[in-house]
């Protein structure tokens, strides 16, 4: 297995100015303070930067000076940010928001501690994934595809190895929804000339080549050619007249450029030949209907667990997220007098106490008050909606389940009936997700009563 990659960054040292006099210890937009640029791209920086509002380490993503001054780009961009915000995924990046100050136009958003697949796959013996390896990366993969195209109704349009992370735990994280077809377009605008499509051209679908109106099935597309360039090495078409290609060619199976190029490695199984060869049919009607279709027949493959991936360098330094295989599901029974919720297979408890702190933070309204301490080894959390009422939410068992109890002084019985709570059971839980959960606890919090329905 091949070492370490270098950590993805600027080539100049931390304490020299990047561009247009970004700097660590810099304040913009009124809220952030830049702490590192964490990547470096050629329409975009990204910075790790402490939104002092939030109280929260976020990522900003700078937008190069040609875009900033594109109005154009900038609503669309706006527009995009919209439609993105509202997405609620485990493996899908939070955006937060777009900011705009003078010559400066950022996305804020979350900060993954995780490396892209093109890194990821550098990392692999021969520089190429095992099908083995890549199973649950591309269950959790095509989880979030689903989401996307099924409830929110949204096709991604520029999915690419670089536009998908993976955390340290394993967890996928995709991103990057419509940016780069924006800014590549606003390139054309200013310039009158075609955008650089380099890194995304080989990933399109003949139909979106053409710009006919964006179907999920050109995700299924661009899926199927992501996963082609991590098993082989290089996506379908990498040389030549690549618009033509895509429209016309069918491209070697698997094998057969794995020949090409060299590569050694694991035998692939013939079902991931086939399916991936779907994927990359030229009419869109005879590709798989959906993501989950991909993922239910690659299914079979013996996954390797999140902690046997050969790791790169990971970006960024956001509290770690433990492993999902899939968007959970959640189910709920009536419990009286708490609400537990199962963090599974979490590394340790201090992961878990960061999480659990972390989730508490970012769904706690404003004037409520959080303490933490530790009594017997456990962590134990009050929340105060006021000077009366408060609860505990407590770390217990083998298991670490999260425990609510409730300290109000009238109990929170009602005549007709007692306090009945839910238990959520998550295997798997990353702290955006229990903050969810908890925002809905809290919303029902009433002065002198604790009531859960």
């Amino acid at each position: 297995m091949k070492g370490d990659l270098p950590t993805q960054r600027a080539d100049q040292p931390d304490d020299l100015p990047t561009v247009r006099g970004l700097a660590p210890g810099r304040k913009v937009f009124g809220r952030y303070v830049l702490n590192e640029i964490v990547e470096r791209g050629g329409m975009r920086d990204v910075w790790r930067a402490h939104d002092q509002e939030m109280g929260e380490v976020v990522a900003l993503k700078f937008l190069a000076d040609n875009v900033v001054h594109d109005e154009a780009a900038l609503l669309e961009l706006r527009d995009e940010t919209r439609l993105t915000r509202q997405l609620r995924h485990p493996n899908i990046v939070g955006v937060y928001d777009f900011v705009r100050e003078g010559e400066l136009a950022a996305f804020s958003m979350e900060l993954v501690d995780g490396a892209t697949l093109s890194q990821l796959r550098l990392a692999q013996p021969g520089e190429v994934f095992s099908a083995e390896v890549l199973s649950p990366i591309v269950t959790q993969l095509c989880a979030a595809l689903d989401y996307l195209h099924g409830q929110a109704k949204i096709v991604h349009r520029d999915l690419k190895p670089r536009n998908v992370l993976v955390t340290k735990n394993g967890m996928v994280k995709v991103t990057d929804f419509g940016i780069a077809r924006s800014i590549s377009e606003s390139s054309t605008r200013l310039t009158g000339k075609a955008g650089d499509t380099s890194g995304t051209l080989p990933y399109m679908s003949p139909q979106q080549l053409l710009n006919r109106p964006p179907l999920a099935g050109d995700d299924v597309y661009s899926l199927g050619a992501l996963l082609y360039e991590l098993l082989t090495g290089k996506p379908p078409f990498f040389g030549g007249d690549l618009f033509n290609l895509i429209r016309s060619i069918t491209p070697p199976s698997l094998t057969g450029r794995r020949k090409e190029l060299g590569v050694t490695g694991p035998p692939l199984p013939q079902v991931w030949e086939e399916t991936i060869a779907a994927c990359l049919a030229k009419e869109i009607n005879d590709r798989p209907s959906t993501a989950g279709a991909v993922a239910a027949h690659l299914h079979p493959v013996k996954s390797a667990m999140p902690h046997e991936i050969p790791q790169a360098a990971h970006v960024g330094a956001a509290p770690p997220s433990p492993a999902s295989a899939s968007a959970p599901k959640l189910g709920s029974v009536d419990f009286d007098g708490s609400r537990t919720v199962n963090l599974g297979d979490l590394a340790g408890e201090a992961i878990a106490e960061d999480l659990v702190s972390e989730a508490i933070k970012k769904a706690l309204p404003n004037g409520w008050k959080m303490g933490k301490v530790k009594q017997d080894g456990r962590a134990h959390w009050r929340v105060e909606p006021d000077v009366e009422t408060s609860f505990d939410l407590n770390l217990e068992g083998p298991e670490r389940l999260l425990v609510l109890h409730d300290n109000c002084p009238s109990g929170c019985i009602r005549p007709e009936r007692p306090c009945s709570a839910k238990i959520f059971s998550l295997s798997r839980v990353d702290s955006e997700m229990l903050a969810r959960e908890l925002r809905k606890i809290f919303s029902r919090c009433r002065p002198n009563c604790w009531i859960l329905t």
